[in-house]
């Protein structure tokens, strides 16, 4: 009896101690940094066993029982529910008469990155006849505070589908890519690409990458003035800023894993917001769960030099017809959407450039390197072009 009582209060003692060490960690970088996990592979994320259906479910209920069976007449994923407004259809002769309405989800995903041409793709892509615009360019449902319905997201897509002559359309959110990282409270433990693939492993996905020094500089200067704390745009403050960001991200990867560091809130959230220009890290997690030739790669940099050689090949990814001649003309000279003007008169820093340049440059030969095995570079050119990326690291 005394064994028995022992045995329970040990057992009791090591849950009590594993219950507080899932604690979540704080904002606050420092903690993190001076106490870290080790991890138990070069990318923790990747080598997690893939969640049971039961807790993708758990995780995702609200999307995951929204979603039917997807019915072949439609070209984007659409399903009928029966009642879909909960109002029973109007009275006929004193019987409710059932209600059906029309859902979907878009058929691809434009998953940024940010400030790297988003939006002026999207005023593009409708210009071909097979494609239209949703009905909100970024709903950023799958990354946000659930502030609207799912079923609020799943008429974003309703429209281009049923009324406008069963059009492909798709979710065009900046932060799909990167966003809902794991110290982040709001986030599910099943990621994005992971539940996506669960609903429907055909999805396909377009990425835009941009010199991540060029798209570092472009993002402070958008969005400095518009955070919660408005600053004044300068590049005293820029350099500060990336100074310091630089160093707790080395200090991070000396501890952590490269993919636990890109997870971090602070990298994410934070100007200059370093983490969303080591592009290979998200692009791997995004491989796991869809096939490498299911993500159609392409930089912001090609995209304005030769927009009718990359749209082609886009179209194409997308399964649709080749555009017109006219279209293509028609894309390639009108001036890019949403450009940022921004505090157009202030220039970065020779010296933050090069900070940047030298801080990016192993996860860019990471990146190149990946993807000429994967050979999936699917904007046409290759990577040694001069000026563009190079085997060294330099973009």
């Amino acid at each position: 009896m005394a064994g028995g009582s022992c045995r329970w209060v040990v057992w009791l003692f090591v849950a009590v101690l594993a219950n507080a060490q899932e604690v979540a960690p704080a904002d606050d970088l420092t903690p993190q940094l001076q106490n870290p996990r080790p991890p138990r592979c070069a990318d923790p994320w990747l080598c997690e066993p893939r969640h049971s259906p039961s807790v993708i479910q758990r995780e995702w209920r609200e999307l995951l029982e929204a979603v039917g069976k997807f019915e072949p007449q439609w070209r984007n994923p659409c399903w009928r529910v029966v009642n879909a407004d909960n109002d029973g259809g109007k009275k006929r002769g004193g019987k409710q008469r059932a209600k059906t309405t029309v859902r979907c989800l878009p058929a691809f995903f434009v998953l940024g990155v940010a400030k790297c041409g988003t939006t002026d793709l999207h005023l593009k892509l409708s210009m071909h006849p097979e494609i239209a615009q949703p009905g909100r360019k970024e709903p950023h449902w799958l990354t946000r505070p659930r502030e609207r319905s799912v079923g609020w997201y799943l008429n974003v897509f309703r429209g281009p589908t049923v009324a406008r002559g069963n059009l492909l359309v798709y979710d065009a959110s900046a932060s799909t890519f990167w966003d809902r990282s794991p110290d982040n409270p709001l986030a599910s433990k099943v990621s994005i690409p992971e539940v996506l693939a669960t609903i429907n492993p055909a999805f396909r996905h377009v990425v835009m990458f941009r010199n991540p020094t060029e798209r570092a500089w472009s993002d402070y200067r958008y969005f400095c003035p518009r955070s919660a704390r408005a600053c004044t745009v300068s590049a005293e403050q820029f350099h500060r800023l990336v100074t310091r960001q630089v160093r707790l991200y080395e200090e991070c990867l000396a501890k952590y894993a490269s993919i636990e560091c890109f997870y971090k809130r602070f990298f994410q959230h934070s100007l200059p917001r370093l983490a969303l220009g080591v592009y290979i890290d998200p692009l791997k997690v995004w491989w796991r769960y869809f096939k490498p030739e299911q993500v159609f790669v392409m930089r912001t940099e090609t995209l304005a030099s030769s927009p009718r050689r990359v749209y082609d090949k886009l179209f194409e990814f997308l399964g649709v017809g080749p555009a017109p001649k006219q279209i293509l003309d028609a894309i390639a000279s009108q001036e890019r959407g949403n450009v940022n003007a921004a505090a157009a008169n202030v220039t970065m820093l020779p010296k933050t450039r090069k900070l940047l340049d030298d801080f990016y440059a192993p996860h860019n030969k990471r990146l190149f390197a990946a993807l000429r095995a994967h050979n999936v570079w699917t904007d046409g050119f290759p990577l040694d072009q001069p000026g563009i990326a190079t085997s060294d690291g330099t973009w």
